[in-house]
């Protein structure tokens, strides 16, 4: 018998998850499933997210494993063989759902500087909401992977499309099984079952510590005025539009779950304004923020991934309001006919959210985003849509945890050092 090392990885989603498949029967891109019809994350998927954790290539090929490699030798005029085959020191399972959990569709659409839907920019995909929980397993033969995996779960995880905008951040917490040759383990071995619960059962469960590569900055807010962030609807006795809402699901006693719907900004709205606002104050082009919000350009093949996160926000203790209104002729001032609209927002609510950014982006950015929370607090930034009717103003409560009262004057210095949490100079 040679080493073995099982880990049984349980993941807590704690915002939205989305991981598509090729299937687009409810939407553009609907949510992968097994066999049973619920939501699996692939194991592929999990080990290209550690894969992606490793600090060089080295560490990558020897621990994920490597193909060969050829190079074209230009004496002999052959391909020459430059590197071996080399397996995995790792291997991934898919992580299963074992709590009941809603499903949802986002829609989502490109908006222009104006904020009018850019053509042909429509896009609707299936979510796994927050709170979801997955049990995954791997499995190693050697100690030396076994203890480099332990240090990869130090690191912050995020599954799926579109993390930098609110999706994907995954809490790990794991167990682990060792079976080791000199301690005579070959019995216990071969009686192991790592998909059963019972071997398990005497296991605790270790929360690593996280630790990244970014700075957070943790923003908390009031809201002054409704909020804009719309899902329409075509259901009889309803309003045509509601406000874009979570599906949190807490379990009750008999089991099941309660489904209460909270109001949500989703971080792909903050990404909007502050790339839009930053933009302005930079006095960039319409593509110079590129390397840091990240692009995708599908004529050149060209991309980029975003150095700066944005978090998705929960409104909460909101007011619900249904208004009823017309659109009024320009011309005449007169109502349009047909022209009836029904909507319920939200108002009076507060919210938290996170940007986080990396630590050696360069200082013109972080000016711009400070200047940028400023404006927010000012009232001269707001998100989601009828902005120039009153709708999506904020006012900065805290800042890193710091009251506005106590630490903050609201100039830009003291801003920035609350920010970034040391002595700033206006540059």
């Amino acid at each position: 018998m040679k080493y073995r090392a099982y880990f049984k990885l349980k993941l807590t989603l704690l915002s939205p998850l989305s991981i598509g498949s090729s299937n687009s029967e409810s939407t553009d891109r609907d949510v992968i499933l097994d066999s049973r019809g619920k939501p699996v994350i692939p194991a592929t998927a999990i080990a290209g997210v550690f894969r992606s954790l490793c600090h060089t290539k080295k560490e990558k090929e020897e621990l994920f494993g490597e193909i060969d490699k050829y190079e074209y030798d230009e004496k002999t005029q052959k391909n020459k063989k430059v590197a071996d085959f080399h397996k995995t020191e790792l291997y991934f399972y898919d992580a299963e759902l074992i709590e009941t959990s809603s499903k949802s569709v986002r829609d989502s659409v490109a908006l222009n500087e104006y904020k009018s839907a850019e053509k042909g920019a429509k896009f609707d995909f299936e979510i796994i909401e927050t709170g979801a929980v997955f049990i995954g397993y791997v499995e190693t033969r050697t100690e030396t992977a076994a203890n480099e995996f332990r240090d990869l779960l130090q690191a912050k995880i995020y599954l799926g499309s579109k993390n930098t905008r609110g999706y994907g951040c995954v809490g790990i917490e794991y167990q682990e099984k060792i079976f080791n040759p000199e301690e005579s383990d070959a019995d216990k071995w071969l009686d192991f079952d790592m998909f059963c619960d019972l071997p398990w059962k005497d296991k605790s469960w270790k929360n690593p510590d996280k630790t990244d590569n970014f700075i957070t900055i943790k923003l908390s807010l009031k809201q002054n005025g409704g909020l804009s962030i719309r899902q329409y609807s075509t259901e009889p006795n309803e309003a045509d539009s509601v406000p874009l809402v979570l599906h949190d699901g807490k379990k009750i006693e008999n089991g099941t779950f309660e489904i209460t719907p909270t109001p949500v900004i989703p971080g792909t709205s903050w990404s909007g304004i502050f790339r839009s606002h930053m933009t302005k104050l930079l006095n960039f082009g319409k593509n110079g923020l590129n390397d840091i919000f990240g692009f995708v350009d599908e004529n050149s093949k060209k991309s980029a991934k975003s150095k700066i996160r944005f978090s998705e926000s929960q409104i909460k203790n909101a007011v619900r309001k249904q208004l009823t209104r017309n659109a009024i002729d320009r011309f005449t001032n007169g109502t349009k006919d047909g022209a009836l609209f029904t909507e319920v927002t939200v108002y009076n609510g507060t919210t938290e959210f996170e940007i986080s950014l990396e630590k050696n982006i360069c200082d013109d950015i972080k000016s711009a985003l400070t200047a940028t929370i400023l404006d927010l607090h000012n009232g001269y930034v707001a998100v989601g849509g009828l902005t120039s009717v009153g709708r999506g103003l904020f006012e900065v409560i805290k800042i890193n945890e710091k009251e506005k009262a106590e630490k903050i004057d609201w100039t830009y210095e003291t801003v920035k050092e609350a920010m970034f949490g040391a002595k700033q100079n206006r540059d």
